[in-house]
């Protein structure tokens, strides 16, 4: 008989177990953070450090805006935001960006939608870290609205 096909990979959900990710704040619409990557931990497999941030959606709002957009953002951010975590690792990725904020290439902007926040139950968690190793100092900006995001820019 010929050789069974290879097994697909699974692309379903990643398990959700307890988190123990060292959360720096819990952040909702209006607030601002700041911070210092520098020396700070590696969870997620990447070559600088990162910090954390818990978000959650308020029900008169249809989307979030998260940003590293001005502020003290001194280096080279992206931000991905995921829906839960396994242990120390965050999972299930729902948005990521590198350099939205215009020139100079410092800063990075995420939106979130209702249904991003119903695949989490009610929260996500934000990534802080740096490209290619980069670490600083960031200022983090949470805005929530009920207009839709603009469409995003041609590569």
């Amino acid at each position: 008989p010929p050789p069974d096909p290879p097994t697909p990979p699974n692309y379903g959900s990643p398990p959700i177990g307890p988190c123990t990710l060292a959360v720096e704040a819990e952040l909702t619409c209006g607030e601002t953070a700041t911070g210092s990557t520098a020396g700070a931990s590696d969870d997620t497999g990447g070559p600088s450090g990162d910090h954390f941030y818990g978000v959650s959606l308020p029900a008169a709002f249809a989307y979030m805006l998260v940003d590293t957009c001005g502020g003290s953002t001194d280096f080279d951010t992206v931000l991905r935001a995921h829906y839960g975590c396994n242990g120390s690792r965050p999972v299930g990725l729902l948005a990521a960006n590198n350099d939205a904020c215009g020139s100079g290439g410092l800063g990075s902007r995420i939106f979130l939608g209702a249904a991003d926040f119903a695949s989490g139950n009610g929260s996500a968690i934000i990534t802080v870290e740096g490209h290619r190793g980069n670490e600083g100092s960031y200022t983090i900006n949470v805005t929530c609205t009920n207009e839709a995001p603009p469409p995003p820019s041609p590569s």
